[in-house]
């Protein structure tokens, strides 16, 4: 079965951020899927040559069952590296072309930070300005054009600029690559052994204000420690500034890895803890690092109350627990002293992992597109 995947960069196998992660595992899982792949992907003209040639084969016969895209976080005018809108109208009349073809078009809407004022904070006025107006363009010609938009939870809908049919949303969120177990860290040993919680991520306020995990790391912890891993720049800004107040380096350790690099530390991981203060910025999230923790067999310690833990909480592949060290202080104390709770979720995540797959995500935008299902996407 022949389908168009569609991205408006180049996909990067290599990638180290989950905008450009997550093209690639998606595009690997169709074709994992058996799906037969013509991509029109690649900056403004790379896209148009392969739109052309789209159009070309359909005019021959060539028939698609459908069109699946993601997005970056970039409006799709100004994915140029010059961030110029070289073809600003590519896009939107390919779009157009698909659903005069009858060809379902389903596109993965990934953030919508653009809405959140803070994110204006510390930017020169043309770099958030400037892309605004495109953003909402890009938003109103998809309602148009596009059968299904896919977001990364439903929640995410209340944050689109428009009113529309609940019908066009579908829930897609990452997937994960299951990992064999080759944990140093058994379930016999935990008694004796470090309680190592991990985190990878960002860590710049508001949107990723760790100020509960660092309140609760203020003093050393013992037989529970910390490895925090962010991206080098990030972290020396944040002492430049004197974000956290309660850094303690004694408790917590900083790296800074991707990859690959990151495999010893997965290894050894009791728990993945992601506790951020609440911001309206987490009601539509599913943080990318959640399943690939998953992917590991690693259970999740996050904050209650938002999309990431409502997920967590009802799939049982964790604990969401109020952002406070108080909290965060109670969970620790149970978990150090009942290590079976970690076991316990660890079996929980092996059984149901498989669920949460890149193949079952792309098998799942699949069938909503070719219309067998009006599921609420992404098996969560």
């Amino acid at each position: 079965m022949k389908i168009i995947f569609y991205h408006p960069a180049p996909i990067k196998e290599n990638a180290t951020s989950a905008s450009g992660i997550r093209p690639a595992k998606m595009l690997n899982a169709f074709r994992a899927a058996g799906f037969e792949v013509d991509e029109v992907c690649g900056f403004s003209a790379e896209r148009k040559a392969a739109i052309k040639a789209i159009k070309k084969k359909v005019r021959q016969g060539y028939r698609y069952a459908f069109a699946y895209g993601e997005n970056t976080t970039l409006p799709f005018a100004l994915n140029e590296p010059s961030h110029f809108p070289l073809y600003p109208f590519l896009d939107y009349s390919f779009w157009y072309w698909l659903k005069e073809h009858n060809i379902p078009f389903g596109c993965f809407y990934r953030d919508f930070y653009w809405r959140f004022p803070e994110f204006r904070k510390g930017l020169a006025f043309h770099k958030w300005a400037v892309p605004l107006p495109f953003h909402y363009t890009d938003i109103a010609i998809l309602k148009k054009t596009c059968t299904k938009l896919f977001l990364p939870c439903e929640g995410a809908a209340g944050y689109l600029p428009f009113k529309h049919d609940k019908k066009w949303i579908c829930a897609l969120p990452p997937g994960c690559d299951i990992i064999a177990d080759n944990s140093k860290q058994t379930t016999s040993s935990l008694d004796e052994e470090m309680l190592n919680v991990f985190y990878v991520g960002g860590v710049t306020p508001p949107n990723y204000d760790l100020t509960p995990m660092f309140d609760f790391f203020a003093q050393p912890k013992g037989k529970i420690r910390l490895i925090l891993c962010c991206r080098e720049q990030e972290w020396l800004n944040i002492n430049k500034n004197k974000t956290y107040k309660n850094f303690n380096s004694e408790a917590i350790n900083i790296i800074h890895k991707s990859g690959d690099e990151l495999s010893p530390y997965w290894s050894s991981t009791s728990a993945f803890l992601s506790l951020w203060s609440d911001t309206p910025y987490h009601d539509f999230g599913a943080p990318f690092k959640f399943y690939e923790a998953l992917g590991h067999g690693i259970p999740i310690i996050t904050t209650r109350g938002t999309a990431a833990g409502d997920f967590v909480e009802s799939q049982g592949f964790g604990w969401a627990i109020e952002p406070t060290a108080h909290a965060l202080a109670s969970l620790m104390e149970q978990l150090v002293q009942n290590p079976a709770l970690i076991k316990e979720k660890k079996e929980r995540i092996r059984t149901e992992r498989h669920k949460h797959t890149w193949i079952e995500r792309a098998r799942f935008a699949a069938t909503v597109l070719m219309g067998e299902t009006e599921g609420k996407g992404g098996r969560e």
